[in-house]
């Protein structure tokens, strides 16, 4: 009978120690989850707290934010920029928040942790109680489930571990992939990219050793589970102005993308040959990384801005009226529609696309370098060039460049100072102050160029100087009958 009690009280203890481990383990699931979320929603918060902590530096009580800025402000045109831009100072004093929100996350996964290990711990004084009760009442030891209890402990020490090297973890990650980064070679193999090439060149091996380590180590295969490290660290070192999400990450790779692509110009020595042969493509996948940055996106509008304003002022601008009225025409331009920074991408492409087609064609061949002089031979080849295949090239030409808004300004700015000249011309040849010339409009946004009647101003123009290339005036001005003689 007695026996029958024990087994009974043996039962019921373990069914008891089942429903706590079973309730610890629910407590346990719903404190990591809220954690979690206190964790992304309250790291910005302690990090910005941080950032706006008043210290003395140089003898005045200022903000690390400020600090910052202050430091960056040495440099005399950082200055005047920052001065007149309100956008870019809030970001100068965000971007260092990347870097801030993954300590703080850090510094609050501890304290929580250390919460998490008191409740751990209210449990475990709980169930040794259990223990003591059924081994005084029964004389037995009852059976421990040492398992789960260790099962628990190595959890909780993973989640802290995790969280400990996470910093480390997710910046170590962005050098490791920018080492292992591969291009398409011009052969047939891939090759290391110039970004992996800069750093395996001028790392420390101590850094080399520590990365190679840490690729090695449980907790990188733990954190490459569902690409957990990556995309936990991207969630906190990130920062958010003016609705615009900055990923500290996603900055790093686009700009060792911008270096991988453009890295052979440094050593481009500029004439015609190196144009020909340069690689466009490349110079195209650097622009769409460089204006794929959100930081870029941010700052581009008012830095744009600045630059307009600057040229507008500079002294030997200001004064010339139309000058500045094409300038002013080209900033709404590039303002409107789709907005600065995807006109002002649609710019370069315009810009290197046309580049390319004039490199990659005989007219290169045909434009002096340093020391050569531009004679009649050479414009005669690039007008046969231009003409060639019922004039394939000035169409090319034509087409590639005419998608830009700031060409179309620039046209109607040409035209209006043609028109000038011509006005001017036609009152002293005439002695009659009275002759006037319309003008277009350079400010009228609705004004559309129309390409093909540009094109066909353009092709008479090229027809005429072939026609006058070899012409020898010196002769026609002695005799104009010789004008008729070329063939």
């Amino acid at each position: 009978m007695e026996t029958q009690m024990d087994e009974n009280l043996q039962v019921k203890f373990e069914e008891k120690m089942k429903e706590l481990a079973r309730m610890f383990l629910r407590i346990e699931v719903i404190l990591m989850m809220v954690s979690g979320a206190t964790l992304f929603i309250f790291a910005p918060l302690l990090a910005k707290s941080i950032m706006g902590i008043k210290i003395t530096y140089n003898g005045e009580l200022t903000s690390l934010s400020d600090i910052l800025l202050s430091l960056l402000n040495g440099v005399e045109e950082i200055k005047e920029f920052t001065a007149s831009s309100p956008t870019i100072r809030t970001l100068i004093q965000n971007i260092p928040l990347m870097i801030g929100n993954v300590l703080s996350f850090t510094l609050l996964a501890f304290l929580l942790s250390f919460l998490s290990w008191i409740i751990y711990l209210v449990f475990a004084s709980l169930i040794n109680r259990k223990y003591k009760e059924i081994e005084e009442n029964t004389g037995e030891k009852p059976k421990k489930y040492r398992l789960l209890g260790g099962a628990l402990g190595v959890v909780q020490a993973l989640i802290l571990c995790f969280v400990t090297f996470l910093p480390i973890s997710g910046l170590v990650n962005i050098v490791a992939d920018l080492q292992t980064q591969t291009v398409v070679a011009e052969v047939v193999e891939d090759e290391s990219s110039p970004t992996a090439k800069f750093l395996n060149e001028n790392l420390p091996q101590e850094v080399k050793d520590i990365i190679n380590g840490y690729k090695k180590s449980p907790i990188s295969w733990a954190g490459n589970i569902f690409n957990m490290t990556n995309n936990i660290f991207n969630g906190i070192a990130a920062v958010e102005v003016d609705g615009i999400k900055m990923y500290l990450r996603d900055e790093v790779i686009n700009i060792s993308k911008v270096y991988d692509n453009i890295s052979f110009l440094f050593d481009l020595e500029l004439n015609n040959q190196s144009l020909k042969t340069l690689n466009y493509d490349k110079v195209l996948s650097a622009l769409d990384f460089v204006f794929n940055s959100n930081i870029l996106k941010f700052a581009l509008p008012e830095f744009t801005k600045y630059v307009f304003d600057e040229i507008v002022s500079a002294q030997n601008i200001k004064d010339d009226t139309d000058l500045v009225n094409l300038i002013n025409a080209i900033e709404v331009e590039l303002e409107s529609e789709n907005g600065v920074v995807d006109n002002l991408k649609n710019e370069f492409v315009c810009i290197v696309k046309t580049t390319k087609l004039v490199a990659q064609s005989p007219i290169i061949d045909n434009i002096p370098q340093e020391g050569e002089e531009f004679d009649n031979e050479k414009l005669s080849n690039i007008i046969d060039a231009l003409s060639e295949d019922n004039k394939k090239l000035f169409n090319n030409i034509v087409d590639e460049s005419f998608d830009s808004k700031i060409l179309n300004k620039v046209i109607v700015f040409g035209i209006n100072k043609g028109l000038d000249y011509t006005e001017n011309s036609l009152k002293t040849e005439l002695n009659d102050e009275t002759v006037q010339l319309g003008r277009i409009d350079i400010q009228d946004r609705t004004l559309v160029l129309k390409k093909a009647e540009v094109k066909s101003m353009l092709s008479s123009c090229i027809n005429i100087i072939d026609e006058l290339v070899f012409v020898d005036f010196e002769a026609i001005e002695n005799d104009f009958r010789t004008l008729f003689e070329r063939s």
